[in-house]
């Protein structure tokens, strides 16, 4: 309440030396720019001042985020984000192994350490050569209980 009366008293002070400034050069611009500004000034404090006070019961209870929802969301839409990029990255590890892949999906979630864990891995190869080498090649690299499956078009 103090620092409030402080900053009322201060701008009651500044408006008064304005105002006298005013007075004593009443056609000088000069005076009349800095008594606008300063006046800006005050009201752009003043409206701060308003808009940093505590309005919680003027807000309705529907507005406030539920935060299990929230989480909820960003976990979801960060598994599909980590499922689109290790899409892309065994496309690229295939393609380096010279395996083509016509399509290759992904599932995968994240662990609480942070570490991606592929729950399904499907690829589709052109050739059953290709499906066999390409299983060979992603059965190593996941987890045991990760489900992998590799198919072939028929030739």
């Amino acid at each position: 309440m103090t620092e409030g009366l402080g900053g009322v008293t201060a701008a009651c002070g500044m408006l008064l030396v304005l105002e006298l400034a005013g007075r004593l050069a009443p056609r000088h611009r000069l005076v009349g720019f800095v008594k606008a500004l300063a006046v800006l000034v005050l009201l752009g404090t003043a409206l701060a001042r308003l808009f940093s006070l505590d309005w919680e019961p003027l807000l309705p209870a529907a507005v406030e985020p539920d935060a299990g929802e929230l989480t909820a969301f960003l976990e979801e839409k960060a598994e599909i984000a980590a499922a689109q990029d290790q899409e892309r990255y065994l496309a690229g590890l295939l393609a380096a192994a010279d395996i083509p892949a016509k399509k290759i999906s992904v599932k995968a979630t994240i662990r609480a350490d942070g570490r991606i864990h592929y729950t399904s891995v499907w690829v589709r190869c052109p050739y059953p050569g290709d499906a066999v080498r390409a299983r060979a090649l992603l059965g190593g690299m996941l987890e045991p209980d990760a489900v992998l499956e590799v198919t072939a078009d028929d030739p």
